[in-house]
């Protein structure tokens, strides 16, 4: 397993909630409310980039999120050698993996 962090920008008064629902996934390790640009901090447990893809889907899903940032920790790589971050932006965003070498 893999883990990442992800950062939630969360709507005015869905803190609560959002916390609520990411402390009964599986995939969750952690998830706290934080000040400052983002509103909650998850750390995530992935088997691979397509496990992450997957998961982040699910999390933009939460009613309550308006933006989230996921940063993977240590050993992510992708095929070709490169570090992979996924980030997304609103609801219309996919949570496609981009790669950054």
């Amino acid at each position: 397993m893999k883990e990442a962090y992800v950062l939630l920008d969360v709507g005015l008064g869905h803190v609560a909630r959002v916390l609520a629902e990411l402390s009964q996934m599986d995939d969750v390790a952690l998830a706290d409310a934080i000040a400052g640009c983002d509103d909650v901090v998850a750390r995530v447990r992935a088997r691979d980039e397509d496990s992450l893809a997957r998961l982040t889907d699910r999390l933009e899903r939460i009613d309550g999120v308006i933006r989230m940032r996921v940063c993977t920790m240590g050993n992510w790589a992708a095929r070709d050698g490169s570090r992979v971050v996924t980030s997304t932006s609103g609801r219309s965003a996919s949570g496609r993996t981009a790669l950054l070498s």
